[in-house]
């Protein structure tokens, strides 16, 4: 029973004491999107600048048109150079939930979630 009392007591930390992160750096030549937390807006994140705050996620319309790459809860990001996008931060549970459901999504991921249209409308802008 203490066993049992122990690990539940330590997923709780886990999944209840990580700091709110979500912020998303841009170090690519590019411009790219980034989708607000929980919301259908969109702010524009110039070449080698940072966008701070929580997001859902991001386009990168010069690299990959058409698509939106998905975050979880405080989740970063990081888009380099070539295009690529790497992810860091949360607690364990939020960074199995990034690689489970995050990532990149196309269309049909849209019709499914209506309000990542307006990203997604971004994505396509050099199609």
């Amino acid at each position: 029973m203490k066993t049992n009392c122990c690990i539940a007591a330590c997923i709780m930390l886990l999944t209840c004491s990580a700091p709110a992160f979500g912020d998303v750096r841009n170090d690519s030549s590019e411009i790219i999107y980034v989708k607000l937390d929980g919301k259908e807006d969109v702010r524009a994140v110039p070449a080698k600048t940072q966008f701070r705050g929580k997001q859902d996620g991001l386009a990168i319309p010069a690299r990959n048109s058409g698509s939106v790459f998905k975050t979880v809860r405080d989740i970063n990001a990081v888009v380099h150079q070539d295009g690529t996008v790497s992810t860091f931060g949360g607690n364990i549970v939020e960074k199995l939930g990034q690689l489970i459901m995050g990532g990149w999504k196309e269309e049909d991921f849209v019709r499914q979630y209506p309000s990542w249209k307006k990203l997604y409308e971004k994505s396509e802008e050099l199609r």
